[in-house]
């Protein structure tokens, strides 16, 4: 099976097995230096935070021998373990006075990351670049 297809494969199983009312999707995201990581975001019905669970790693176990079945429940356990906040409330990040003191810069490389700095929040420093995150 290629990577793909597992993807596609993992997403089924784990929206058969957590049911009706829940919201599954499959997104890439990138990380510094271009590196590009699949996701799969889980959002249950009257939730507002949907935690993401890189499946990269998952694809390379794999390869080695995992079975689906152990991987998807690993998947699960991730999940449920992650969903302590179950609605967040998001008003939070919107008052600078608030979420102000939780926002952290960090320094990366300009030209590995051209096109992650098209979408995020950054000002150039000599050839590198000060990103912005909120901690």
């Amino acid at each position: 099976m290629n990577y793909r297809e597992f993807l596609q494969q993992v997403e089924a199983q784990v929206r058969d097995r957590i049911g009706e009312g829940a919201h599954t999707c499959i997104q890439s995201v990138q990380k510094n230096n271009a590196v590009i990581m699949e996701g799969l975001s889980i959002l249950e019905q009257g939730e507002n935070v949907a935690p993401t669970i890189y499946l990269n790693g998952f694809y390379q176990e794999y390869l080695a021998g995992e079975t689906m079945e152990r991987i998807v429940s690993r998947i699960l356990h991730y999940y449920q373990q992650g969903k302590k906040m179950r609605y967040l409330d998001i008003s939070f990040y919107t008052d600078f006075g608030k979420a102000g003191r939780r926002i952290v810069c960090r320094v990366i490389n300009r030209e590995k990351n051209q096109k992650l700095l098209r979408e995020i929040p950054s000002r150039p420093f000599l050839n590198l670049a000060v990103v912005y995150y909120y901690l």
